[in-house]
């Protein structure tokens, strides 16, 4: 507690007002980290109810502990300039909110346990390196309890990657396997009791506790959840749906073996094509945010295969040029990397249309005139068609629809 006191006269902020702001409540954070290793170690489930009551044992005593010290330092160095003795109804302590529960996904890597209040993702990890290789990471308790139980094998660890939990495994038993479920195998509700618990035992701000719904879940599973979330006092809730982004951090071997034989790779492998050193060029003139000109070459080889993307800006268009010649050049070098590791153009062109949020924006322009380059070579270019599901062509600056009429212009 005295040192994220002390923390907030350290900090520079952005802006005055959030200055002037955390100066008159000095808000601090108080949380916790590897809640799931304390209950494994104690042979408890995390979704039990005395899983439950030992997380608001913890997390009432951090909060009474920093409690007892704000009130002293509010002695020493005077209460948070906001408290109002006639509208708080607590003694007068040196900051306004105390503890809360942060997500501490990269801290817990490095100190080897369970991310806040979460349960372990998986009792294996899949932990891509370099030239493509996978690391399979085993959860360290199960692997020492598997031991002194005496169900160890290399056969069982190997099952337990593959499918990247333990229930169901005859060779574990019933009791080890309620202790390690993990996040996918613990219920949405069980999930939201635990927040639930933790926010009405001592913590002031909201929670980072992700619910993890299987891919199957619907709609009103979704509602289900917050509803339950909001009958037992969350402050706020994030639903997870397996598999529902293109990517995710945390998989499975399985799940992650299934991305891998989708991963897009050149036809020897992952392999990064060199430039020849000519390279024939087509010049296109596009509008930024701001209606200034900025051209965009696009470089191509025999077969009129785009490999390389440069931005230009005229002498009209200098002005704070550093960071936006810094933004479309990084875009572009990263666009024409992925075209040496033969990345479709057409799956280029998705991924600018998904970060787009504006017509005039940087991801915009660029697939509209990339689009635009295809169009014009052998190999055309076309999508599909939301209301039809014919394909679409792009014509005079617009994606159009042959079949049934429909125009993203219009």
């Amino acid at each position: 507690t005295i040192f994220l006191d002390n923390v907030i006269d350290c900090n520079r902020f952005p802006i005055p007002e959030i200055g002037d702001m955390t100066m008159k409540t000095r808000k601090i954070g108080m949380g916790i980290m590897g809640l799931h290793d304390l209950l494994i170690q104690l042979g408890i489930p995390y979704s039990s109810e005395q899983g439950r009551t030992v997380a608001s044992e913890v997390m009432n005593f951090v909060h009474d502990a920093s409690m007892e010290e704000s009130e002293r330092l509010a002695q020493e160095k005077g209460a948070f300039p906001a408290y109002d003795d006639s509208i708080c109804d607590y003694p007068a302590r040196r900051n306004a909110a105390l503890t809360s529960i942060q997500p501490t996904g990269t801290v817990s890597m490095i100190a080897d346990c369970a991310s806040g209040c979460e349960p372990y993702f998986s009792i294996v990890m899949i932990k891509h390196v370099m030239d493509g290789d996978r690391l399979i990471l085993v959860n360290k308790y199960f692997e020492q309890i598997a031991k002194e139980e005496g169900f160890y094998s290399e056969a069982l660890m190997n099952k337990v990657a593959d499918s990247g939990t333990v229930i169901g495994h005859p060779e574990i038993p019933e009791k080890w396997q309620e202790i390690f479920r993990t996040a996918q195998d613990i219920a949405p509700e069980d999930h939201i009791k635990m927040q639930g618990v933790l926010q009405n035992s001592g913590v002031d701000s909201s929670i980072s506790k992700t619910i993890n719904l299987p891919n199957q879940a619907t709609r009103e599973d979704v509602e289900t959840a917050y509803t339950l979330g909001y009958n037992l006092g969350c402050k706020g809730l994030t639903v997870y749906r397996d598999g529902s982004r293109d990517a995710q951090v945390l998989n499975t071997k399985e799940q992650s073996e299934k991305t891998s034989q989708t991963a897009m790779v050149g036809e020897n492998g992952i392999i990064k094509r060199n430039l020849p050193d000519t390279l024939s060029a087509k010049r296109y003139r596009v509008k930024d945010q701001d209606k200034k000109s900025v051209y965009i070459i696009v470089c191509f080889d025999e077969n009129e295969k785009p490999m390389e993307v440069f931005a230009k800006f005229p002498f009209d268009n200098r002005v704070d040029l550093k960071d936006k010649s810094t933004m479309w050049t990084t875009t572009c070098r990263l666009v024409s990397l992925a075209l040496r590791f033969d990345v479709p153009m057409n799956e280029i062109i998705k991924q600018l249309d998904r970060s787009s949020g504006h017509m005039l924006d940087l991801p915009a322009q660029l697939s509209k005139l990339f689009k635009s380059f295809m169009a014009g070579t052998q190999h055309g270019f076309a999508s599909t068609c939301p209301e039809c599901s014919g394909q679409l062509v792009f014509e005079e600056g617009c994606e159009t629809c042959k079949a049934c009429g429909y125009s993203k212009c219009s």
